[in-house]
């Protein structure tokens, strides 16, 4: 893993691309001031993804943890029906 300065990437891009596309880096995170983590970049299925940490860490969170009943969108649609029935009758 190889950590540069977000202000150093943008000069260093190309050479950054060329170090995950080797296999020479695994992850390079790209910090912000104070070494904070602003962005990790990885090569996935032969494309760089980009991330950002509160990305990393939101997205698939709940997975598995709600079961939803098939039905439980069926309220939006009684909903669109009732405020279709309400403006009608305002015209």
């Amino acid at each position: 893993m190889a950590q540069v300065k977000l202000a150093d990437a943008e000069k260093k891009l190309p050479e950054l691309v060329k170090l995950l596309t080797s296999g020479q880096q695994d992850e390079i995170i790209l910090t912000q001031e104070g070494d904070a983590p602003a962005i990790k970049m990885t090569l996935e299925d032969e494309a760089i993804t980009m991330k950002t940490p509160e990305t990393a860490k939101r997205i698939g969170i709940a997975k598995g943890k709600m079961n939803l009943p098939p039905d439980f969108d069926e309220w939006f649609d009684a909903m669109d029906a009732e405020i279709l029935k309400t403006a009608s009758l305002e015209d």
